[in-house]
């Protein structure tokens, strides 16, 4: 009824119009052609090619909170944008090892 004009891409959000439900595929299997989707609610399936193409699907937006699945708030995801580094990485005494100065015990 559907037919899916749409090819899966990885990491794109789709709606299926009919059942009205919202998905991001996660992987396709290239020996069987399977797409393995995941849903808002975390849950993870996947269909064949056929089913694909019966589905009335649309490209969309990635809902407000698509990590809410995996149970995340905003206060757990990455940041990769930003580098860990401690402040003194470059003091040079740092470099200072305790043994070569004579003397004096580390305990």
């Amino acid at each position: 009824m559907g037919k899916a004009a749409t090819t899966p891409t990885i990491g794109n959000w789709y709606h299926e119009q009919i059942q009205n439900f919202q998905f991001e595929v996660v992987a396709i299997d290239e020996q069987t052609g399977n797409i393995e989707v995941q849903f808002v609610d975390g849950e993870i399936t996947d269909f064949d090619q056929d089913s694909w193409q019966e589905m009335a699907i649309t490209n969309c937006h990635a809902p407000e909170d698509s990590s809410a699945g995996f149970e995340l708030s905003l206060d757990d995801q990455w940041n990769d944008d930003r580098a860990m580094l401690p402040q003194s990485l470059n003091n040079p005494l740092n470099q200072i090892e305790g043994e070569m100065f004579q003397g004096f015990d580390e305990f």
